[in-house]
């Protein structure tokens, strides 16, 4: 396997979906049920994006199919694709976008009473890199098909 087939785009799909995950370690929405006694807070709960059911789960599915996408067609070279009735890219592209609105609707679709914590803005930064890497990846792609021309390869 060799990383080096791999461009800026596929580091940044790839980098971003990875980041989305690790976002997902941390708290994503708390809520505070009590009063502080002695200076400690008397109910306070919390949820991962492990817990934040679809509003983790389904970005997340989508930012590994966009990366998957991506990336082994360039690390497998003799893998014969099926045709599809739009390109490739385009499908990256497809799924990379979808992936942003996914965590937009989960960042916005916030549980009654509670607030956002640290980790959803993680993961949100994780899916707008995987939203940059695959339009970046459609452009680059659209370009070298117009120009007649296989698409850059990294060095």
């Amino acid at each position: 396997m060799d990383l080096n087939k791999l461009g800026t785009n596929d580091w940044l799909i790839g980098g971003g979906w990875v980041v989305f995950l690790v976002g997902g370690i941390f708290n994503w929405f708390s809520w505070d049920f009590g009063d502080d006694v002695f200076g400690i807070d008397v109910v306070d709960v919390s949820a991962s994006g492990f817990d934040a059911s679809w509003r983790f789960w389904v970005p997340l599915l989508f930012g590994l199919a966009t990366a998957l996408v991506a990336i082994i067609p360039k690390l497998s070279p003799n893998l014969n694709l099926p045709e599809l009735p739009i390109s490739w890219g385009q499908l990256t592209a497809g799924l990379g976008v979808a992936t942003g609105v996914f965590a937009v609707l989960g960042f916005l679709a916030k549980p009654s009473g509670s607030s956002w914590s640290f980790g959803i803005f993680i993961s949100l930064v994780g899916a707008a890199g995987v939203v940059v890497g695959a339009i970046l990846e459609l452009r680059e792609i659209e370009t070298a098909s117009r120009e007649g021309q296989q698409p850059p390869q990294p060095f």
